[in-house]
């Protein structure tokens, strides 16, 4: 790791010199991670604009774990990850889970598994319900195709599953998407695609067409050629990083800066102020917008110490308000994560992207229309729940109309709600998977706002019974996948979980103990600082402006209001490129 710091110091050296004479710009990025090299790599295209990215982490390009898309669990609880811990999770046997982000230029880009999948059509139209005009399904599309440069794949690939809709991508953007040149030969995708189809699950030829349903190999956002990761930086950042009107800030931001007497309906922020790598404070100022892309767990950390949160907790921490903006840090969804592990009598060789969404009818059968009705019934319920655990965060008649919203897309528009992976290595094969739409509500707050590198984290996962039961369920399904043939003949048992721990047959009661004890995070959190309308306890507006202040804006996972069938990589690469026509107005 020596060497690639003496590499990132290097490659970002002639970027970084700055003086007191040239700290100013018209616009300050807080965060070269997925969504704000984007934003640099936008409003620096017009050389009339000054733009400083002010970001913490160093150049990862000659780290190998990073570079090579095969290596990249190696990644997780290193130095290329803040991994996180969330508070004692009381629903989850009362643990801390780890919550995995990206530390360096390129933020969590540099760390993920390179799925590329949107989401379904009807979850992206159900964003204009929370207040969002002319955000939709059609709307993501044209940004999805504009910033991809899709490789459709080989004779080989096609052999293996591999197969897009051309109508759906794009050829000419900077992010390379891709599917993996290592993608596994031989009978391992037939024989997983007949076991789905005796299960009603046909192919789709593409999820990312709006419709993610049914069983398909995913592509990455990668490069085939090189056979090399192709993330944020490599994509948006590092090919113009030498623009003269472009400019590489080291440091980790501790607030924003407030024209004096300024506050809410029309706080106008100065800049930013910065820690550098040699503890020295630094302001930096912003002529035009301060925009943040610090993450879904880091953004509203930031807006906090800066005064823009719910003033209650504000006081606590002995910040002077700004903006009283009661949802800033709530309305944190996470998804967990469940492993099940075989042995199997099949030597596999290669990579295995082989996804399945399912929908609620999928899992729960011939019960769909009672789970439905109750459900609905329990969405009141549920709301005033989270609200009252808050401290005022949250208002559970607004919470309820978000949940209203959400039981409409799950079970009238049918969306896929359990994402479920089949993957081998060797003699090991198995499923990962997660419920994607829970109605848990959690928060991410600060501990002191004199070190916000220490989050508190809290996705209160399982705290709705609906949550627990879905994962429950869609765990029965992935076993009954696995004991059906042409599956079940290279299965010669159970690994991971044990029969003592999980026996054949399991309870309900088994399951959630299994379930509580072993899922992990998905690091999948979005939603700290929505987009929203203010009656629904938004943050920002449909234009990514934060409420009550004028010039600074959001533009990371933050503002997504509600989970969708995906990954989150694809759908912010889409936002950002979005928000930047917002911010240069080349949109209505």
């Amino acid at each position: 790791m020596l060497a690639s710091a003496v590499l990132a110091a290097m490659a970002v050296s002639p970027a970084c010199a700055t003086d007191g004479a040239k700290n100013s710009f018209d616009y300050v990025i807080v965060g070269a991670g997925t969504a704000g090299n984007i934003v640099a790599n936008r409003l620096s295209q017009d050389p009339e604009l000054s733009v400083a990215v002010i970001d913490p982490g160093v150049d990862q390009r000659g780290n190998p774990n990073v570079t090579n898309p095969m290596a990249w669990l190696k990644n997780l609880g290193s130095s290329t990850d803040w991994n996180y811990q969330t508070v004692p999770q009381a629903n989850a046997s009362n643990r801390m889970l780890n919550v995995h982000a990206g530390k360096g230029i390129g933020g969590t880009s540099l760390i993920n598994g390179m799925t590329y999948i949107r989401g379904d059509r009807a979850q992206f139209d159900a964003l204009e319900q929370f207040g969002n005009v002319d955000w939709n399904w059609d709307t993501m599309l044209k940004y999805y195709k504009k910033v991809e440069k899709i490789f459709s794949p080989d004779s080989a690939q096609i052999k293996a599953g591999a197969s897009i809709e051309p109508l759906y991508h794009g050829i000419s953007g900077e992010l390379h998407v891709a599917f993996n040149p290592m993608l596994a030969n031989g009978s391992l995708y037939g024989r997983l695609k007949s076991s789905w189809a005796a299960m009603r699950e046909g192919v789709n030829r593409d999820p990312n067409s709006g419709a993610t349903k049914g069983f398909s190999v995913w592509p990455q956002t990668l490069g085939p050629v090189e056979n090399r990761r192709w993330d944020s930086a490599t994509a948006f950042y590092w090919p113009i990083i030498h623009r003269p009107n472009l400019k590489h800030l080291n440091g980790t931001v501790s607030k924003l800066l407030w024209r004096d007497g300024t506050a809410a309906p029309e706080a106008q922020a100065t800049g930013v102020e910065y820690l550098g790598p040699d503890g020295k404070k630094t302001a930096v100022q912003a002529r035009k917008e301060v925009i943040l892309s610090a993450g879904a767990l880091r953004t509203p950390l930031i807006l906090e110490a800066s005064g823009v949160g719910n003033p209650r907790l504000l006081k606590q921490k002995g910040v002077r308000v700004v903006v009283d903006s009661p949802g800033v840090g709530e309305n944190m969804i996470d998804q967990t994560l469940t492993a099940l592990f075989y042995n199997t009598n099949a030597t596999i060789k290669g990579y295995t992207p082989y996804a399945t969404f399912v929908t609620a009818a999928d899992i729960y059968g011939t019960d769909i229309d009672r789970v439905a009705e109750d459900t609905k019934a329990k969405l009141g319920q549920w709301a005033r729940q989270l609200a009252r655990a808050s401290q005022g965060g949250v208002n559970a008649s607004a919470l309820e109309r978000i949940f209203q919203i959400q039981h409409d897309v799950i079970f009238n528009k049918h969306v896929t709600l359990a994402e479920i992976l089949s993957t081998a290595r060797g003699d090991k094969i198995g499923t990962t998977y997660w419920h994607l739409m829970p109605f848990a509500r959690g928060s991410v707050h600060m501990s002191s706002a004199d070190d916000l590198s220490k989050p508190i984290i809290d996705p209160k996962y399982f705290s709705v019974d609906f949550d627990l039961d879905t994962q429950v369920e869609s765990g029965k399904l992935s076993v009954e996948f696995w004991a059906t043939s042409p599956a079940k003949e290279i299965i010669v048992g159970q690994l991971a979980p044990n029969a003592t721990v999980l026996p054949p047959g399991a309870t309900d009661e088994q399951w959630r103990e299994y379930l509580t004890e072993s899922s992990s995070s998905n690091s999948h959190a979005i939603g700290t600082a929505a987009m929203m309308s203010k009656e629904l306890g938004g943050v920002v507006d449909p234009r990514l402006k934060v409420y009550g202040a004028k010039n600074v804006r959001v533009v990371d996972a933050s503002v997504l209001p509600m989970q969708f069938s995906g990954h989150l990589t694809a759908t912010i690469y889409a936002v950002a490129d979005r928000a930047s026509d917002l911010i240069l107005e080349r949109v209505d």
